[in-house]
């Protein structure tokens, strides 16, 4: 349990540092050099891939997976003792 748990823990932090990432980029789709309507068109097209992959069902499951994390940690540690 004590090794699901850290795999668990890891996935979710892993899963955070990605979220960030995509949040940092998808914030920066206006460039002051690039014509308005390049603009536009990157940031429909970073729009249309936020919600094709689903981030925002992820980045909401990242509390999930720590909570079920110390509930297995605990569970672990019942066991143990």
């Amino acid at each position: 349990m004590w090794f699901l748990s850290l795999v668990i823990s890891l996935a979710s932090a892993l899963l955070g540092i990605l979220a960030k990432q995509w949040i940092r980029e998808y914030l920066t789709w206006d460039k002051a050099t690039a014509l308005p309507k390049t603009n536009i068109r990157v940031r429909q097209v970073r729009f249309e891939a936020w919600e094709d992959w689903h981030t925002p069902a992820i980045i909401s499951a990242i509390p999930v997976l720590l909570e079920v994390a110390i509930i297995l940690f605990v569970m672990g540690l019942v066991l143990f003792t």
